[in-house]
C-alpha cells in the first residue's frame, strides 16, 4: 500500500468499518470520504490525527506507511 488513501481503506475493510459510518463519525459527507480513500482528498496531519482518536488507526502509519497500522501498537 503505497498511499494514505490506501492503507485508510485497507484498516477500513480490516476492522469492518463502512465508508458511509466513517462520514457519520467525522461529520463530512460519503464522497469526501471515497475521495480520501481512492486519493482524490489528501490525508494531511490534521485528518490523520482525528482519525487517530476517533477509529484507532496509527496517524504515523496512515502517513508514511511504517510502524503498526493501530495506535498505541493495539494489533
Amino acid at each position: 500500500m503505497d498511499t494514505s488513501g490506501r492503507r485508510l481503506k485497507y484498516f477500513l475493510n480490516k476492522e469492518d468499518i463502512e465508508q458511509k459510518r466513517l462520514a457519520s463519525i467525522l461529520g463530512k459527507t460519503p464522497q469526501y470520504v471515497n475521495g480520501v480513500c481512492s486519493d482524490r482528498t489528501t490525508i494531511g496531519k490534521k485528518l490523520a490525527n482525528t482519525l487517530q482518536e476517533t477509529i484507532g488507526v496509527s496517524a504515523a502509519w496512515l502517513l508514511t506507511g511504517t510502524g503498526s497500522m493501530y495506535a498505541d501498537n493495539q494489533e
